[in-house]
């Protein structure tokens, strides 16, 4: 998600961007381009929808993934969240072993499709 910065502290008089909600629930994502703040929730269900960011409506190029790549990268997001948050030296090695096979996945994914359109 090179659109949005992931974050786990308070933002006390920052509202979601979305819900508009201000009563102080944890802000967990920034926009690079607008800064903007939004809930983890929010933001979830807003890139089922469009690749964007709700404010701006900027989009970064490496965003054109598929549902499935952006639920990667919000999964990925929690784990490494849980990780930091118990500080788990097991749980850091298995994040470490799902971070390599998602980059193995989007390297993967990036050359079958740089392949696709070099034959077409």
């Amino acid at each position: 998600m090179d659109l949005f910065n992931q974050h786990n502290y308070m933002l006390l008089e920052d509202e979601c961007a979305i819900c508009l909600d201000t009563n102080n629930q944890k802000i967990n994502y920034t926009c690079i381009q607008c800064n903007k703040h939004f809930h983890k929730s929010c933001l979830s269900e807003w890139l089922k929808y469009t690749k964007n960011c709700p404010s701006c409506r900027y989009s970064s190029p490496e965003n054109d993934f598929d549902p499935n790549i952006i639920e990667i990268f919000i999964i990925y997001n929690q784990i490494n969240s849980v990780a930091l948050q118990y500080n788990n030296h097991n749980f850091i090695m298995v994040f470490s072993f799902i971070h390599l096979c998602i980059k193995i996945v989007l390297f993967s994914f990036t050359m079958f499709i740089f392949l696709y359109f070099c034959i077409i």
